[in-house]
């Protein structure tokens, strides 16, 4: 679901291989960081390993990527933040996930 908010792409480089995703913690969990949705963002593996527990401003400076760009899209998925029970709600309605996945444009949100 954070992969399809994202629009399956790192925030920070823009890769697509989905075997190259995985989820960061935008205030790492050392740091104090939850799971809660609206504090996970897409990133590749590649730029995860990197940013280790540094945050995303101070990484994106050391990186040179741009902040003002990648802080949009951090602030764009903070708004999309999944409502984790609307979705369960509707999984249940249809029938468990595999009616849902069947029946469902599998999109949660398109950006």
């Amino acid at each position: 679901a954070i992969y399809n908010r994202d629009d399956c792409q790192c925030i920070i480089c823009g890769e697509r291989d989905i075997n190259k995703l995985s989820l960061d913690h935008i205030v790492a969990e050392a740091k104090g960081g939850t799971h809660a949705t609206s504090n996970l963002v897409t990133m590749c593996i590649s730029c995860n390993s990197s940013k280790r527990d540094m945050p995303l401003k101070a990484f994106c400076m050391k990186k040179g990527y741009s902040w003002p760009a990648i802080r949009a899209k951090v602030n764009r998925a903070k708004r999309a933040s999944i409502d984790t029970q609307v979705a369960k709600q509707a999984i249940n309605q249809a029938g468990g996930w595999q009616s849902y996945k069947e029946n469902s444009t599998n999109v949660l949100y398109q950006f």
